[in-house]
């Protein structure tokens, strides 16, 4: 997704071994399909500045940070920050007293899950309530309402003319947020996880190149797109399928308000995985961020039922009444 000229991209993996080695980066199948919050009927407590993506328990994920201009992200994976270890909190702002809170972009390529000592245990999506999630264990009760992953954004005072080389593009599909570096092919996860696919990056590769964030989609071949469109998966089916449901919106009144299960976030292995330290101090940075981006996981029966209730019309309208009116003794919603 890029909102306000900053990149971000969760995107499937492979779990590695859960052993006392390390392990090398693990590859890159292709990102998790995203959605506008503000486009859909979203619980109430999910940010309408903010995307969701449907998950499943014992996803593997990563977060793609290339292509950014330089700044600062802090990033708050259920309040709890995984560069320091330390409770989040993205509006207490930047710090490197006693560590660094934030990592710095576009150096930061990537993040994989919790750090510790030059390693990460990978992001691995739990459900809420079971005993696996991390903020769980490392976080009090009344901070563990939190389901969402978060990131702030801090730009330089003094922004360089020139933010230099970037390894790895990352494109735009059109309307729908879909994002895939030209080296690998978007899959659905299960079918992904029978095939092992390119590694990730240029940096496991014998030779550096260089790519344009600018370039158009037109570039991409197709066989750059490989078999991804024909493959399928949970956001397509459910999609597909439900997005013509004619509920009335009594009946949405009666389910909006259902409990359903939370995605949360576990640890898995160990990967190879360095933070980078700024050579800046925080002062280099603008004291607010310029952009706070709320990413919200929501497991099947979830991301089913906001599907089924459909997109809005207008997100900026809340009252019922206008959405729907009474035609042959039933609800049928306004067409604006």
């Amino acid at each position: 997704m890029r909102v306000n000229d900053f990149y971000v991209s969760i995107r499937h993996t492979a779990k590695v071994e859960i052993d006392p080695k390390a392990h090398k980066l693990p590859p890159d199948w292709g990102p998790f399909k995203e959605y506008k919050v503000a486009d859909f009927f979203c619980p109430e407590e999910w940010s309408n500045n903010g995307y969701f993506v449907a998950v499943e328990e014992g996803m593997p994920l990563w977060i793609d940070l290339r292509c950014n201009p330089q700044c600062a992200c802090i990033l708050s994976v259920q309040r709890f920050n995984p560069i320091s270890n330390e409770p989040a909190n993205l509006e207490d702002g930047l710090t490197k007293d006693p560590k660094q809170n934030y990592m710095v972009l576009p150096d930061q390529k990537w993040i994989d899950g919790y750090t510790r000592d030059g390693k990460v245990y990978q992001f691995v999506v739990t459900k809420a309530g079971e005993g696996l999630a991390v903020n769980e264990f490392v976080l009090p009760k009344e901070m563990q309402d939190s389901h969402a992953i978060g990131l702030a954004f801090f730009s330089p005072k003094n922004p360089p003319q020139s933010y230099g080389r970037i390894d790895q593009t990352v494109y735009q599909l059109g309307g729908n947020h879909m994002w895939f570096s030209p080296t690998h092919t978007p899959q659905n996860w299960k079918i992904a996880n029978q095939k092992q696919m390119s590694t990730r990056g240029v940096e496991t590769s014998s030779t550096s190149t260089t790519y344009n964030c600018s370039a158009p989609v037109d570039s991409c071949s197709v066989d750059d797109l490989g078999d991804a469109a024909a493959a399928e998966s949970l956001e397509d089916a459910l999609v597909g399928s439900s997005l013509c449901d004619t509920d009335s919106v009594d009946m949405l009144d009666q389910i909006q308000h259902q409990e359903f299960d939370k995605a949360s976030m576990g640890a898995g292995g160990r990967i190879e995985q360095e933070i980078i330290t700024d050579p800046n101090t925080p002062e280099y940075y603008q004291k607010e961020p310029a952009l706070v981006l709320p990413i919200y996981l929501a497991l099947p029966e979830q991301f089913e039922h906001i599907m089924s209730r459909g997109r809005r019309q207008d997100a900026s309208k809340t009252d019922k009444y206008i959405h729907s009116g009474e035609v042959g003794g039933v609800q049928v919603p306004l067409v604006n």
